[in-house]
């Protein structure tokens, strides 16, 4: 979480983030929600990160082995355009739009 504040003040964005580390989302019409949490997790959030999405948002998810992308977007595919979106020394990153309800 420091290094996502430091980042996003470096970036002219910090007034503009909502950083936690609380994964129990309110649904709060969030634009974008970025997670870097093993595959377990972001399986296990699916239904509480897709409430906290609005219509039209995007996610981002990494920590994701390259084994267990298929998981991870198999788990938001009811809620989400998803799929991977690139690979480095074995962790994968899957993103996607929120489709409307």
């Amino acid at each position: 979480m420091i290094a996502t504040d430091a980042n996003a003040e470096r970036n002219g964005v910090r007034s503009r983030l909502q950083i936690t580390l609380d994964p129990h989302l309110q649904n709060s019409g969030t634009d974008v929600l970025v997670a870097n949490i093993l595959a377990g997790p972001l399986v296990d959030l699916a239904p509480a990160f897709a409430a906290a999405v609005r219509p039209g948002g995007r996610i981002a998810l990494s920590g994701i082995l390259a084994g267990q992308s298929n998981t991870v977007t198999a788990a938001y595919w009811a809620w989400f355009d998803i799929a991977l979106t690139a690979t480095r020394d074995g962790w994968t990153l899957v993103s996607g739009q929120r489709r409307a309800d």
